[in-house]
């Protein structure tokens, strides 16, 4: 059986053998448009040092091909949230620094000396056992000082950083290599709270500094800081959201050009007509205005669609979309406009719960399950089919890890990941 599996691992994309290991479900990942948006951002932060955020898969895009993209456009650091995932990337031949961010738990500090993994440090037991480890590897282990300026999650106090600084720097196979802080509000419009977090930090640097204490990397910008605080930058940027295409704050005039880099898409699994009054979903909440034409959809809440639409949200502005798709769905606007494209693609955006289908967005209706959902297709002119593709909007961190990734190269199908193995996409020579 795994001779089965594994006996094709270079497929030929030119006859769309790939899609039979994509499964009725898969997210699409445009590495070319990673590539621009990291060169974007790296064009507009200078010379400094830019680290890819990589925790969570890569945002759930897939760590180790993003990681390379990203290196190889600019990027010259990687962050991670955890030891297992800066192992995943060294086992595939990631050699650039890797920074855990998350607390190191005693059994851990072994493979982070191990695999060459730099640690966040902000109690001296665990910079001991760092210590210590090294020593017994004959290494010298890289380490981060995080200091708590006001997130509240983990860190030293400002106030403790003097004397942990100074014990810290007694430890022999340590190289304190840098410093950071991270901000809880950078997004916000108000940047008070923000600028005293970073006031705070540059107190603790100037204290350090006075008393000789220096550090090759100090960092604080994360990617909303990026478009917001210029003077936060300092020797290094920590960028998630912007390179894979999320701008992280409200703004008409977006200061560096970004482009969503995934798209959630399925295929249509089955079409029916259903009459006047038919109930879909759980709960059997939608029920049809007039009859309607309908297409089932291979994904689901458990893939990474939301279960709600996004206006159930209590706020004025949702309240007033949610009066207004109740208003346009009513019987006879959906009799009467339901072949205007204009009325659907309205109806989908108020909606915010949406696909979309032929370039056109259509709305999802009826409560979604684990692995299905259902969009009203009644509009389009050329009626689809079984087989055909759906694409959805859907957050990447939230999207199951049993989808398959297709990863787009050079505008071409480039590589499909899937459980059951990697599968390189060549052309094959004819003949």
């Amino acid at each position: 059986m795994n001779d089965l599996i594994n006996q094709e691992k270079e497929v030929d994309r030119t006859s769309k053998q790939y899609e039979s290991h994509l499964g009725q479900a898969w997210i699409e990942v445009d590495l070319d448009m990673l590539a621009t948006n990291v060169k974007n951002v790296k064009e507009y932060i200078g010379s400094r040092r830019m680290m890819a955020v990589l925790k969570g898969n890569g945002y759930g895009l897939g760590a180790i091909e993003i990681a390379k993209t990203a290196l190889a456009n600019g990027a010259t650091d990687i962050g991670v949230a955890s030891i297992a995932e800066g192992i995943e990337l060294r086992n595939a031949g990631i050699a650039a620094p890797i920074l855990v961010f998350n607390p190191l738990l005693k059994e851990q500090i072994g493979l982070l000396v191990t695999y060459d993994l730099t640690g966040t440090v902000f109690d001296m037991d665990t910079a001991r056992e760092i210590s210590k480890e090294a020593s017994l590897q004959s290494k010298v282990a890289k380490v981060h000082i995080k200091i708590d300026t006001g997130l509240g999650r983990f860190g030293i106090f400002p106030e403790e950083a003097i004397s942990f600084v100074k014990e810290i720097k007694e430890l022999s196979n340590l190289n304190v290599e840098g410093i950071y802080t991270h901000f809880a509000r950078a997004y916000q419009k108000k940047q008070s709270y923000t600028q005293d977090q970073f006031n705070k930090f540059m107190s603790v640097l100037a204290e350090l500094a006075a008393l000789g204490y220096d550090f090759k990397i100090k960092h604080a910008a994360n990617s909303a800081a990026v478009v917001t605080l210029s003077e936060t930058y300092l020797d290094m940027v920590r960028v998630g959201n912007l390179i894979y295409g999320i701008y992280p704050v409200e703004t008409k005039e977006p200061v560096i050009e970004i482009r969503q880099i995934w798209s959630l898409k399925s295929k249509i699994l089955h079409t029916r007509h259903v009459k006047k009054g038919t109930r879909v979903g759980y709960g059997s909440k939608y029920v049809t205005p007039t009859d309607r034409y309908l297409a089932s959809i291979g994904v689901g809440w458990g893939d990474g669609l939301n279960l709600e639409p996004s206006f159930v949200t209590i706020r004025w502005r949702n309240l007033a979309k949610l009066i207004l798709f109740k208003f346009l769905t009513h019987s006879w606007f959906a009799q009467h406009l339901e072949k205007k494209a204009w009325y659907t693609d309205i109806l989908a955006r108020v909606h915010e719960y949406s696909a979309e289908i032929q370039d056109i967005r259509v709305p999802i209706v009826g409560r979604p399950s684990m692995q299905n959902a259902v969009v009203d297709v009644t509009s389009l002119s050329k009626k689809p089919q079984a087989g055909d593709v759906v694409s959805f909007d859907a957050r990447i961190v939230t999207i199951s890890a049993r989808l398959a990734r297709l990863y787009i190269k050079d505008k071409q199908p480039y590589k499909v990941i899937n459980l059951l193995g990697e599968y390189d996409l060549q052309v094959k020579e004819l003949g």
